[in-house]
């Protein structure tokens, strides 16, 4: 427990639930990043997460950001934020990067 961080535990479950809903793996050019942002006092903070996926190639991507006030569902993010890109047609892009295109 003293070297558990809640926050950083949090931010980690984010982003692994991006990269687990995009199905991404170690050659998936996938981005996730999830901070805390402090507000003017600890119960006032907010997450901003921020995440990408790119075609094989880089010719195309989408990309997404959303900040929320913390705690209200947050455990949800990571894979909401990616389900809105699969909603946008990064779908077809995750059918290319499986078959090689």
């Amino acid at each position: 427990s003293k070297l558990h961080d809640q926050d950083t535990a949090l931010c980690t479950k984010i982003e692994r639930d991006f990269l687990k809903t995009l199905m991404g793996g170690c050659s998936t050019p996938i981005s996730a990043l999830a901070e805390i942002i402090p507000g003017a006092d600890a119960a006032q903070k907010s997450i901003r997460f921020r995440g990408s996926i790119f075609s094989l190639d880089g010719s195309s991507h989408f990309a997404v950001e959303k900040t929320i006030a913390y705690p209200t569902k947050v455990t949800s993010l990571g894979v909401d934020a990616a389900e809105e890109l699969l909603q946008q047609g990064a779908d077809k892009l995750v059918a290319a990067i499986k078959n090689g295109n």
